[in-house]
């Protein structure tokens, strides 16, 4: 059930020339903040309290603002004297009588055309908690999300929910080609284009002219159980070298120079605007202890040596062209900094785990570290700060449960969210949530995702929201059982 509400005001702004200016037709649309089998909830407004605040900005005007009672607007009309352009975002906050915020939303890329109206459609998330979207999904595990420009997103490969047997409690999944195109302004997706290859354990990175790169990976990955313990493997001889290209303008994938070894499991990071390191991983018989610098542009590859050898591991790119590494399979754990072409081992701090997440705040100059499996194939609930330019460890703490399989996601608060993942040997998959302020350092909240997920692709949004697609809702291939979702669902700070 979707609510829909136009919103109508009349705004008389100064436009140096009226022709040069047009109107925009605001519609909402509010997603119902929990999606059940059985049940639905809606997000309600306060009859005659709801204040609805839209903005718009652009280039070269000061941002338009109108406050709205939804009481007193119910059936729709327009926003007017918007200087014509292409580039234009409108964005919305539901506030009630006392200032409490209800409700966002925010679209991009909005064309606004001189006398004419526009129509402008938004969708509606209520703040503070998890919303599931309407549209299903393709149900994978370890794809990969991007973001494109205009603020749309862009959801790659992955392992697919067809298993066979590859002998007692292992279960072999097979990688998918398939794309879908996320876009915030709808709370849609639209199949993408495949990509040339299926790919799982792979990485992508968007370069200066918002091409998106996409590096190596496998066909297939197996899923191993014993009664107490599950770990994933890439088989030998499905391990890629290939690397492909998506164009957003043509909208579609061409393949591009190749690995000069193939790696799934890596990590691979902008060094520069159309450079990249890829690191570690395996090429089917185990953790790489090379690295190659990859120009885009020339088509050039350059091998090095890291400290360590290491798959699944986590980076953060910090400062010019400068790297933190950490985790993986790794017998010392050390992590180790990449800096002017050379790998460098840090003894003052240690990540003995692997399929960690970590990201890189640039408000506060810190990499948060955390989560992943440890040698005991046990997920950890490590959850540690560093300042990388320092190299040294800021603070440890414990997050409340143990993750792995996760992401994490800055917000547009600030605050960092870690979502679902598994929080046992035995691959038991979480449908809970914290958000860390680093800001004081703590966890502040904690949150509840509409569906169990872990293996999931994430993305942060332009509008400050995290998208979470798909991922494993069971995994026990003791019992035969691997299941994936087909939903996805966003977080509106």
């Amino acid at each position: 059930m979707i609510r829909r509400l136009l919103i109508v005001g009349v705004l008389f702004l100064s436009c140096s020339v009226q022709e040069h200016c047009g109107k925009a037709a605001v519609s909402l649309h509010y997603i119902p903040p929990r999606l059940h089998s059985r049940s639905v909830s809606v997000l309600g407004l306060p009859a005659g309290s709801a204040m609805v605040i839209v903005t718009i900005t652009g280039t070269g005007f000061d941002p338009i603002v109108q406050e709205l009672s939804v009481a007193s607007h119910p059936s729709g009309a327009t926003i007017g004297n918007i200087p014509a352009g292409e580039n234009r975002s409108v964005s919305v906050v539901v506030q009630d009588m006392s200032g409490v915020i209800l409700a966002r939303g925010k679209t991009t890329g909005v064309m606004i055309h001189a006398g004419s109206v526009n129509p402008v459609d938004i969708l509606i998330t209520q703040v503070g908690m998890f919303t599931q979207l309407k549209t299903k999904v393709i149900p994978r595990a370890f794809a990969v999300a991007s973001p494109l420009p205009g603020g749309t997103a862009l959801i790659m490969g992955g392992m697919t929910a067809q298993p066979s047997a590859c002998g007692s409690g292992c279960v072999q999944l097979a990688a998918t080609r398939a794309t879908e195109i996320y876009d915030p302004g709808t709370g849609t997706f639209v199949q993408g284009p495949d990509m040339n290859e299926p790919r799982v354990f792979f990485t992508a990175n968007v370069l200066a002219d918002g091409s998106i790169v996409v590096i190596g990976g496998s066909d297939r990955a197996q899923v191993s159980c014993t009664v107490t313990a599950c770990s994933v493997t890439i088989p030998d001889n499905h391990v890629k070298n290939s690397i492909e290209v998506f164009d957003p303008v043509s909208k579609s994938f061409y393949k591009t120079q190749a690995l000069a070894v193939p790696r799934a499991g890596h990590t691979s990071d902008k060094v520069g605007d159309y450079t990249l390191l890829v690191a570690g991983g395996t090429g089917g018989s185990g953790p790489l202890a090379t690295a190659e610098i990859i120009d885009t542009r020339m088509g050039s590859d350059v091998m090095l040596s890291m400290a360590a050898a290491r798959m699944f591991q986590t980076s953060v790119v910090y400062g010019n062209g400068t790297l933190f590494l950490a985790g993986g399979t790794v017998t010392t754990g050390q992590a180790e900094f990449f800096q002017s072409s050379v790998f460098t081992v840090s003894n003052a701090m240690t990540c003995p785990a692997y399929f960690p997440s970590s990201v890189f705040l640039d408000s506060e100059g810190i990499a948060v570290l955390n989560g992943g499996i440890d040698a005991d194939l046990q997920p950890v609930a490590g959850f540690m700060i560093v300042d990388p330019v320092k190299q040294i460890v800021l603070s440890y703490h414990s997050m409340p449960l143990p993750r792995a399989f996760l992401s994490d996601v800055i917000l547009g608060d600030g605050n960092i969210l870690i979502a679902g993942g598994i929080t046992s040997a035995d691959f038991k998959v979480s449908g809970s949530a914290e958000i860390f302020n680093p800001g004081i350092k703590s966890f502040v909240q904690r949150r509840v995702l509409t569906s169990e997920r872990a293996g999931y692709a994430a993305q942060g949004l332009e509008n400050g929201a995290a998208l979470v697609v798909s991922g494993f809702s069971n995994i026990n291939p003791l019992a035969g059982t691997i299941a994936i979702q087909d939903t996805a669902e966003l977080y509106n700070p």
